[in-house]
């Protein structure tokens, strides 16, 4: 891999091929190796960059006084597209890295041609960082539909891996978080390399931390280029309802299922993945 200092920290990526930039974003809990069948796929067709976010492996960890912030990733990449993309570049990105391919777009508008998003984690739409009880009691009565699927993951997944953090007890915390993102089946069935890639990137400080930055209607309502939402056909129904959201507030968006994935549907399914964003990105209609 190749390494660019941004912000004073080193970041390990890889690009090759010619022709539009094509930016691809990995998601928590696991690094550049997550696109590897995306980057093989693509690097014949585009300028093509995989990269490895802040603290992910193989770069530096994090510092005793570290923190995981969203802003800082995105400040990330926007360096890395100024120093290494053709703008306006294509993105590509997966659950956090949804996000922070959704907050580039709002930010840089002019900097990018078309947009992708795999499942992004859109709950800062609905509650920011540590919402309280009355939040969570509006959201239910307001929009059922999206708050028991909030609460039911709350409550299997990031409350008992946050005591399990605090607790240190830290492979516990993994299995749990995992579990309730991917779905036990799909948790159990992952192989030894894949799990490999989640212990190598299980970031406490980001699930201990600030959270996510709060989205608004309105800046979605300001995005005019196309997007393309993507969704696993066995994914945690919960991922489908920000969706939906997004769905109703994006200007021009399309919406995909892939067949047979789980929430990582570019691994389970990269033949169809990589023909439904090839095909969205090389139509020259949208």
């Amino acid at each position: 891999m190749k390494q660019i200092e941004v912000h004073n920290y080193i970041i390990n990526y890889k690009e090759e091929g010619k022709g539009s930039s094509l930016f691809f974003v990995h998601g928590s809990a696991s690094d550049a190796r997550t696109w590897d069948q995306q980057f093989d796929y693509f690097k014949s067709k585009y300028h093509t960059v995989v990269y490895n976010r802040r603290y992910h492996y193989p770069n530096i960890g994090m510092g005793r006084y570290s923190e995981y912030l969203m802003s800082r990733h995105l400040d990330d990449l926007e360096a890395l597209i100024e120093s290494l993309g053709k703008i306006p570049v294509n993105i590509v990105g997966h659950s956090y890295g949804a996000m922070l391919a959704l907050l580039f777009a709002i930010k840089y508008p002019t900097r990018i041609k078309k947009l992708v998003l795999a499942e992004p984690s859109f709950i800062s739409f609905y509650l920011h960082t540590n919402p309280g009880p009355a939040k969570m009691l509006k959201l239910l009565v307001i929009r059922p539909g999206l708050g028991c699927p909030i609460l039911k993951f709350g409550h299997k997944g990031m409350v008992l891996a946050i005591l399990d953090l605090r607790s240190r007890n830290l492979r516990k915390a993994l299995t749990v978080y995992a579990r309730a993102t991917l779905g036990h089946k799909t948790y159990k069935n992952l192989t030894s390399k894949r799990l490999e890639q989640i212990l190598d990137n299980f970031i406490p400080m980001e699930l201990l931390g600030l959270g996510f930055t709060p989205v608004y209607k309105v800046e979605l309502q300001k995005i005019k280029i196309p997007v393309l939402l993507l969704s696993g056909e066995k994914s945690n129904m919960l991922f489908g309802r920000f969706l939906d959201a997004l769905d109703e507030s994006l200007f021009n968006s399309t919406r995909c299922t892939i067949g047979n994935g789980s929430h990582l549907m570019h691994e389970d399914n990269a033949s169809e993945f990589n023909s439904k964003v090839l095909q969205f990105l090389q139509d020259v209609a949208q």
